[in-house]
């Protein structure tokens, strides 16, 4: 019919104008609101959604530089023993026996998993961890109080000669940091070996236990290792049962044994 034809073709509309006189009238169309949106809403939810997107991108981005920096720092750690230079197996290597304890690993993927930093779920080995990084900081703040010659005697590679340079921290604290965090690796790979040693010693089966039978253990290095585990899984759950009654001390494990 005329009247649907019609209704296809009009719409009513809303006009406005500017002006009071009549012969200064003219109209526009006012564009009605599209449905119950307030001014500026449609607006504020875009930006909103093209922040979020920002924000996954961003989230994206750091997860792949992470991933990235996880393997790189894991093929770093397979092919330590293999990037060993001849001089190093020739000497410090052959001492300790360190060279056939590595070659023990099957695979060295199993070592890198072995001498990694602990995380939340090894509160004892964090614990170890501060412990050393405030050793060796009270170790560099010490030299300031040694003598002359004993330090030159510390910097000394010979028995009965003196090094006519006395022993100094490093000059960049990055590297005093790195090295921290090198002797911190060593104590929890020595730590990890002594708790899988105890862990097939009560029946269960473990690879890094078969391997630990044959770290190269010198003096009482062991026996200290182990006082070392025993005392931080005491103190663990002592302060997991003590601590609402009990303040923390920081530094009461001070007297740990630190003959590794």
């Amino acid at each position: 019919s005329y009247e649907a034809h019609a209704g296809q073709l009009w719409k009513p509309v809303q006009v406005q104008t500017f002006f009071a006189e009549q012969r200064y009238v003219r109209y526009f169309i006012q564009e009605k609101e599209q449905g119950n949106k307030e001014p500026g809403r449609e607006e504020d939810e875009q930006g909103a959604a093209e922040e979020e997107d920002g924000c996954k991108q961003t989230l994206a981005r750091l997860s792949h530089e992470w991933q990235a920096l996880e393997r790189e720092e894991s093929k770093a750690m397979e092919h330590m023993a293999e990037e060993a230079s001849a001089k190093d197996r020739t000497g410090w290597f052959k001492r300790t026996q360190w060279d056939e304890h590595l070659q023990a690993y099957p695979s060295w993927r199993l070592l890198a998993y072995a001498i990694r930093m602990p995380g939340k779920e090894e509160p004892q080995l964090q614990r170890a961890v501060q412990l050393v990084e405030e050793l060796v900081e009270d170790a560099v703040q010490g030299l300031s109080t040694l003598s002359l010659e004993t330090l030159r005697w510390l910097r000394s590679a010979q028995a009965q000669e003196i090094n006519v340079r006395p022993f100094s921290c490093m000059q960049n604290p990055s590297s005093q940091h790195r090295a921290a965090k090198l002797w911190a690796r060593l104590i929890c790979y020595c730590l990890r070996t002594v708790a899988a040693e105890a862990a097939e010693a009560e029946g269960e089966v473990s690879t890094l236990g078969a391997i630990g039978r044959l770290f190269p253990w010198h003096g009482k290095q062991k026996l200290a290792a182990t006082r070392l585990w025993e005392l931080l899984n005491s103190n663990s759950s002592d302060s997991s049962s003590s601590s609402s009654t009990q303040p923390h001390l920081p530094y009461q494990q001070r007297n740990l044994p630190t003959s590794l």
